[in-house]
């Protein structure tokens, strides 16, 4: 069994066989990384909400960062979201995080959901399974947001109401 080379070449983890395989490696990676770096940032919005898709190379990873909430612009320093691994898996983060933003309480969810993964309105290129899967979560957290503030309404603490709208109650129900 060979041993494993790994070093870190000007800030980038490479591996090999030799110490030039490791430094190849590690050259590799930078390449991609800087090549990822060039693409043009892509926004991602849903209302009133945005955010902005984009490769960090200090991350090496894509991710995305909210800019506008309820129609305000976000400025200074924030937490840029990072860890995935493609530009897709970034942007349908990014359309999931504004989606749940702009939910209102008054509005259809149904209706609302449709309109949110359309790419006419949000952006954001899916394919017929990632639209199920985003519509099937903002119905989710749509849900859970109503059965929340009622739980919260009917005067439970907030980490009742959370147990209770995810359906695992904390106080045992009564009998009816």
């Amino acid at each position: 069994m060979r041993k494993l080379i790994k070093i870190t070449y000007c800030g980038m983890d490479g591996e090999g066989a030799t110490v030039a395989q490791a430094k190849q490696d590690a050259a590799r990676k930078i390449e991609a990384a800087l090549k990822a770096a060039d693409e043009p940032v892509e926004v991602i919005a849903v209302r009133d909400c945005a955010a902005i898709v984009s490769y960090s190379v200090y991350a090496q990873s894509w991710g995305s960062r909210l800019i506008l909430d309820d129609g305000t612009v976000r400025t200074g320093p924030q937490w840029i979201t990072t860890g995935d691994p493609t530009k897709q898996a970034a942007r349908i983060a990014a359309l999931r995080h504004v989606a749940m933003t702009a939910w209102r309480f008054d509005d259809d969810d149904e209706v609302f959901a449709t309109e949110a993964t359309d790419r006419k309105n949000s952006g954001c290129p899916l394919n017929h399974t990632d639209r199920r899967d985003v519509v099937a979560e903002i119905l989710r957290n749509a849900r859970f947001q109503r059965a929340y503030r009622a739980c919260k309404e009917a005067g439970m603490s907030d980490a009742e109401a959370h147990a209770e709208a995810c359906g695992y109650p904390l106080r045992a129900r009564s009998a009816a």
